[in-house]
């Protein structure tokens, strides 16, 4: 089962974007920055109509499919944008072609 079968609410653009960040070390925006840094209420504040409809399968998916240590506070989203890329020393789900999209 692919992640947009598992987390159908969740914007395709914000898996990429979270996609993007575990891979790639870069960042997409402020309110995927406060999901990756478990800042719910500005999250809440920084969410669109449909990041908000989705944000409980948006958490998921940053639980279940990246690397623990590049989320869960500002702290470890901080040492992970200045982490190389493609660290050897973690795998995850993230790290396949992170373009999805719905037919």
């Amino acid at each position: 089962m692919s992640p947009i079968d598992e987390y159908p609410n969740a914007p395709i653009h914000i898996l990429n974007a979270i996609a993007d960040y575990a891979t790639n070390h870069t960042m997409h925006g402020h309110f995927v920055t406060a999901c990756l840094e478990n800042d719910l209420t500005e999250a809440v504040f920084r969410a669109d109509s449909s990041s908000l409809a989705g944000l409980a399968d948006i958490v998921r998916y940053i639980h279940w499919e990246i690397p623990h240590s590049s989320h869960g506070s500002r702290e470890k989203v901080e040492a992970w944008l200045n982490k190389e890329s493609d660290a050897a020393t973690e795998t995850s789900t993230a790290s396949f072609t992170y373009k999805y999209s719905r037919h």
